[in-house]
């Protein structure tokens, strides 16, 4: 999934090189979309741009160390969601709690 940059400087086939890189920034751009999504909790454009993500994942990337924390982000986030559907459907007559823990950063 992960392809590395190498050599970008060497100008030998600068071609993968600079599709990894743009495939990174539009990754990089529709998960800051899917994060504002589920902020202003309009869950169902969450869902559809996490496929288009998805479909932008199996194009070789620049490797860096945040993109895959991202992605788990995602990834949890969607589960989220599908927990509290589940929920819904389970119990319709109820309104349960978004199933988001509020998570504590420890230095």
């Amino acid at each position: 999934m992960w392809r590395q940059k190498e050599n970008m400087e060497s100008g030998v086939d600068r071609g993968p090189d600079v599709e990894c890189v743009v495939n990174r920034w539009t990754v990089d751009y529709y998960i800051s979309v899917a994060l504002e999504a589920f902020r202003n909790e309009q869950y169902p454009d969450f869902c559809q741009i996490r496929d288009i993500l998805q479909c932008h994942l199996v194009r070789p990337l620049e490797a860096n160390d945040v993109t895959p924390k991202k992605i788990r982000a995602i990834q949890f986030l969607s589960q989220r969601i599908t927990l509290y559907r589940q929920q819904r459907r389970r119990h319709p007559d109820t309104n349960p709690v978004f199933p988001v823990p509020l998570l504590v950063v420890s230095s």
